[in-house]
């Protein structure tokens, strides 16, 4: 179910409605309900960072295990958004810490408060995890993409995020003969292995709308930093673009067989070249087009 506003959407996931009977009938409802507060409440810690820094929220999703929220992505500086994917991570800490501090000092033994200082540490260590789409898998992304640029930063997180996946599935497959009932890393390692393919879309379409923002900003400011890209005229232009970084203008030099320059084209003459060929055009057809 959808509810959509001006620039904001809710969404509640379908599996949301058959969830709640069904824990109550598991007999496991308090511990759903610390569970999705203690998600909720890191959800929160994201949505408060973000509002310190301006950044909208765009939609909230309802899940059977809590709540995820869409924060405006720009060009702005890479701490930021450190500070607020790191933001859900802390509360929960946070929370584990005052809670166990509380319990000791009141020598408060309860179950449920235990249960719940658990699940904030699990929160807190899981989200951690530098792998796609976890909170620790975006801040790797956004310190990567200020040492090697934007491309080769989802590059790299991507890789690291299927190698710690396959390590889960592994230690998970290995905890079977100790305890055949456990199967969570198991299920934690598919988990990031189906979120990684939504993740290079999202990821896609995000790098194209940086580009898009750092062009306006080109306007505005009439000056910006340019990287020069060299290539060899048998390339294809759809491949270039992995090459690019968001905060660079780029110039591209296009060179025969030879190493000579043939010609010289702006990453604005390749877009719209891209837009017309599909990207399946090579910078030797290109520069056949433009004679």
């Amino acid at each position: 179910m959808k509810i959509k506003e001006k620039h904001f959407t809710l969404h509640i996931d379908w599996l949301f409605i058959p969830t709640m009977p069904l824990v109550i009938y598991a007999g496991y409802f308090k511990e759903y309900l610390i569970t999705f507060c203690t998600i909720l409440l890191h959800e929160i810690g994201h949505m408060i960072a973000a509002a310190l820094f301006g950044k909208k929220i765009y939609s909230v999703r309802v899940l059977p295990v809590g709540l995820n929220i869409d924060i405006e992505k720009d060009t702005d500086s890479q701490w930021k958004y450190i500070l607020i994917y790191s933001a859900g991570p802390f509360i929960n800490i946070l929370l584990s810490t005052f809670f166990l501090i509380l319990s000791s000092y009141y020598y408060t033994n309860s179950g449920n408060m235990r249960f719940f200082i658990y699940v904030n540490i699990y929160l807190a260590v899981f989200n951690l995890l530098p792998v796609i789409p976890l909170d620790g898998g975006r801040i790797l992304n956004e310190v990567l993409t200020g040492w090697v640029g934007l491309f080769s930063a989802a590059r790299y997180t991507k890789r690291t995020s299927l190698v710690i996946c396959i390590l889960l599935i592994l230690f998970g497959a290995l905890q079977i003969f100790f305890n055949p009932s456990n199967l969570s890393l198991i299920f934690i390692g598919v988990f990031i292995l189906f979120s990684l393919k939504s993740a290079k879309t999202e990821a896609a379409l995000m790098n194209i709308k940086k580009i898009i923002y750092r062009r306006s900003r080109l306007f505005k400011k009439g000056v910006y930093p340019a990287r020069g890209l060299v290539v060899i005229k048998s390339m294809y232009l759809g491949e270039t673009i992995n090459n690019m970084d968001f905060d660079r203008f780029h110039i591209i030099h296009v060179l025969d067989n030879d190493l000579r320059l043939v010609k010289t084209f702006t990453e604005q003459e390749i877009f719209e070249a891209i837009l017309k060929s599909e990207g399946d055009m090579t910078f030797e057809q290109l520069i056949d087009d433009t004679k």
